[in-house]
């Protein structure tokens, strides 16, 4: 029997991991084997892995050598831009997010809609390359995937009781390597073309520090306003989250919590609080109030459409009352209009009825109808790579750790992480798992 290989790094486990499980597991059924483990890891094995489809999470020239060590290796180049829902503007966007060398390098592009590839294609002329398929994370919103986090949802709900989320988005300030960190980003990243640039992206920094000290301000406000409620505060994975431990340790209805999949807090709270937060669509798309808190504006552009699909409100008073109005109305609050309805149709492909977006991705790239080998070739490769990382281990010394940053975006992987997660989406499935090295993981079909 002969397979197919799908590569799947990841940079930010909170986000990515589960949606990409989900994934491999629609792409198993369909005559994949399948590595998924953290980029470095990805990286670090590139000569050991067959060549196949690698689905990449953005098009930034940072991502350069990964993809050019699977590609020069004859692997196909796939992939999404997950932050691509939530920007700006259009040109911001284009410049500092979609490096032209770097797209060429992909031979299928996923947008999360219609929207997202009109703007690309008027950078980027080979829209054939541009395909609406939607985003994996999305799939989870839907009511076909209900039953993947009923056990996890009702644990929330006894933890917390009827609780409400807030999301912040505020790294640009409070960034995992210090306010100076986000900028570095940028200035590591060759984003500031022009010294506009580089100055908008100060002038954006102190927009976010001042929504920084209004969110801890709000926290407080809230506690007080809705004593007998629980907030559940989960920071951007960029965010520097001690600091929030730290505020919120003397409110006691307050908790900082950033655990799991966005997907299942959705589900399980009463309504989501944000600002500029993809989050905000998300809870959108399952069918939770969700309110958008603007208390500042930045000087130029600004977040579009989280906040277009939300009740929008401007200082504390607006949102403690509009959060009454929520609590007490519960299912029976009117969510979206018809215009924001069409929004919604125009930026997210895939987000309700029909075929999901895991699907949608597992059958454009089956369509570049990538090489196959042998199951027993691809195992054995395996089992090749393993030996030498484990030689490779016991010959190395003084081996720096991680940074704390690089933690906090991806902890840890386990193999019985993996099989709990695909156990809970695939029910009756019997999957071939073993690590192949730390936070790498082979996924093939048991058969």
């Amino acid at each position: 029997m002969k397979k197919k290989v799908l590569i799947l790094p990841i940079e930010t486990k909170a986000r990515e991991f589960e949606p990409r499980l989900l994934l491999a597991s629609h792409a198993v059924k369909q005559g994949y084997v399948v590595y998924i483990g953290s980029k470095a890891a990805v990286n670090k094995n590139h000569k050991n892995i067959k060549p196949g489809v690698l689905f990449h999470k953005d098009a930034w020239k940072s991502s350069l050598n990964l993809i050019n060590n699977f590609k020069n290796k004859g692997s196909k180049i796939v992939g999404t831009d997950e932050e691509g829902l939530v920007v700006l503007s259009d040109q911001i966007y284009l410049n500092q997010r979609i490096d032209i060398d770097t797209l060429n390098l992909f031979d299928q592009f996923y947008m999360w809609g219609d929207h997202q590839k009109e703007v690309i294609a008027t950078k980027f002329k080979d829209t054939s390359k541009l395909l609406s398929t939607g985003n994996s994370r999305v799939d989870f919103l839907r009511k076909e995937l209900d039953y993947y986090a009923e056990a996890q949802i009702n644990e929330l709900k006894e933890q917390y009781g009827s609780f409400v989320m807030i999301n912040t988005k505020l790294s640009a300030y409070n960034h995992g390597r210090g306010p100076e960190g986000y900028i570095d980003m940028f200035r590591s990243q060759g984003m500031f073309k022009t010294k506009e640039d580089e100055l908008f992206r100060y002038e954006f920094q102190g927009y976010i520090k001042e929504l920084f000290f209004k969110y801890q301000e709000l926290l407080t406000a809230l506690a007080k306003a809705f004593p007998n409620t629980n907030f559940v505060l989960r920071p951007h994975p960029s965010e520097n989250q001690q600091v929030w431990v730290d505020y919120c340790k003397d409110i006691p209805n307050v908790h900082v919590d950033g655990r799991g999949n966005i997907s299942t807090w959705i589900k399980a709270c009463k309504a989501v609080i944000h600002t500029d937060c993809t989050t905000g669509i998300e809870s959108v798309i399952a069918g939770i109030p969700t309110i958008a808190y603007r208390p500042t504006k930045p000087k130029k552009e600004e977040m579009f459409l989280p906040n277009a699909l939300s009740r929008e409100v401007k200082t504390e008073e607006e949102l403690v009352d509009l959060l009454a109005q929520v609590l007490n109305a519960g299912p029976d609050f009117e969510l979206l209009s018809a215009e924001q309805h069409a929004l919604l149709n125009e930026y997210v492909s895939h987000h309700k009825g029909g075929t999901l977006a895991s699907d949608a991705i597992v059958e454009a790239m089956s369509s570049m109808n990538p090489p196959e080998y042998p199951v027993t070739s691809i195992k054995s490769g395996n089992k090749m790579a393993a030996t030498v990382n484990r030689i490779k281990k016991k010959l190395t010394f003084g081996k720096p750790a991680k940074n704390d940053y690089g933690k906090q975006k991806f902890p840890s992987m386990s193999l019985a992480e993996a099989e709990g997660y695909l156990n809970r989406l695939t029910p009756g499935t019997k999957y071939d798992l073993h690590m192949i090295d730390d936070n790498f993981l082979y996924i093939g079909s048991n058969d």
